[in-house]
C-alpha cells in the first residue's frame, strides 16, 4: 500500500479506502496520517479558521483515546511539534 493511498486509514478500522485495522496499518502510514490530521486541524479551511496547536493536540488525544490514532505516536508528534516555535 502506498502512503498516499492510505493516509485516511484509522487504527479502529473505520478509515478508507481499505478499512485497515490495528497492526494492518503500518507505522509509516500512522505517522503520515497524524501529520495530515494535524495539518487539517491547524490550517485555514473554506468552512473554518485554523485551530491552535493546543486545541489540535486536545482533539487528536481525544481521538486517540477512542482508537482512531496511535496514542504513543500522537504524543511523540506533539513532543516534537511544540518545539518548533
Amino acid at each position: 500500500m502506498t502512503l498516499i493511498r492510505g493516509h485516511h486509514e484509522r487504527l479502529d478500522g473505520r478509515g478508507y479506502p481499505d478499512k485497515l485495522q490495528g497492526d494492518q496499518v503500518p507505522v509509516s502510514l500512522r505517522c503520515l496520517t497524524i501529520a495530515d490530521v494535524y495539518d487539517a486541524i491547524t490550517s485555514v479551511r473554506s468552512y473554518r479558521g485554523a485551530l491552535a496547536r493546543d486545541k489540535a493536540f486536545q482533539i487528536m488525544r481525544d481521538e486517540a483515546s477512542i482508537g482512531m490514532w496511535d496514542a504513543r505516536l500522537v504524543d511523540l508528534f506533539f513532543d516534537k511539534v511544540q518545539h518548533l516555535d
